[in-house]
Order: C-alpha cells, then sequence, then structure tokens
C-alpha cells in the first residue's frame, strides 16, 4: 500500500497531479507543505482513492521568541531563493490555513530525539 506522509513547514511543494502519479505507482512518499485547506482535502482524496495512507504531521515552534531567532540566524544557501526573514514568517502565518482533522503535532522547542521517536510511531517504524 502506497503511504503520502505530509509535513507542514511553511511551503509546499508537488502537485496534486505529481502526487496522483507517485500513488498510482504505488511509490513512498514524503509530501513537506502547507498548502490550503482545499489541497489538503484533495491529497486525501487522492489517498483514498489510491487506498493510501494520509499520515499529517504539523511542526511548529510555539515559543515565538526561539522561532523569531532560529529564522533570523538561518541561511538556506538555495540558489534563487531569498533567506526568509520575520517579516515573511508573519506573512505566511497570515495567510496559513490551521489544520484540522487527525495529526500529529511535533513542537522543535522538544527535544529533536522526541520529536523523531514521535514521528518514527506515527507513520508505523517503530512500535
Amino acid at each position: 500500500m502506497g503511504r503520502i506522509w505530509a509535513a507542514s513547514d511553511g511551503y509546499r511543494f508537488p502537485t496534486s497531479s505529481i502526487v496522483g502519479e507517485r500513488l498510482k505507482a504505488r511509490e513512498p512518499k514524503l509530501i513537506v507543505f502547507s498548502g490550503s485547506a482545499s489541497v489538503r482535502e484533495e491529497w486525501r482524496k487522492l489517498a483514498r482513492q489510491y487506498r493510501a495512507a494520509f499520515i499529517t504531521i504539523e511542526c511548529i515552534c510555539s515559543e515565538e521568541t526561539l522561532h523569531r531567532r532560529r529564522v533570523e540566524a538561518r541561511t538556506e544557501d538555495i540558489p534563487g531563493w531569498p533567506d526568509p526573514d520575520w517579516d515573511h514568517v508573519e506573512e505566511m502565518r497570515s495567510r496559513y490555513d490551521s489544520w484540522s482533522g487527525e495529526r500529529l503535532v511535533v513542537d522543535s522547542v522538544n527535544p529533536y530525539a522526541s520529536n523523531l521517536r514521535a514521528v518514527e510511531e506515527n507513520i508505523g517504524l517503530v512500535g
């Protein structure tokens, strides 16, 4: 059975047609996105259509001061892409459709190892 693993990190990548093609091929998938609620629902429907698991993991940073410090210290080093600044984060937050439905929420304030363990348990890699 195929799987769609979806993690929200503020960026949206593959289109639904690409997702559908990968599901047809029965390949494991990891999709990182924060698409609109309508995009998320479309991808849930694709998962049902191809009998794939749709596993949603929302990544947050609950401490705004820490979040801002991390953003301002970060460099992306992606050619042609500007480094996001705090104004960009605030703009994205204002356009963000809140998640609803079943999902795992991991908070980057918590230690990486505990977040990784929670994700692995959620997607069935460990019991």
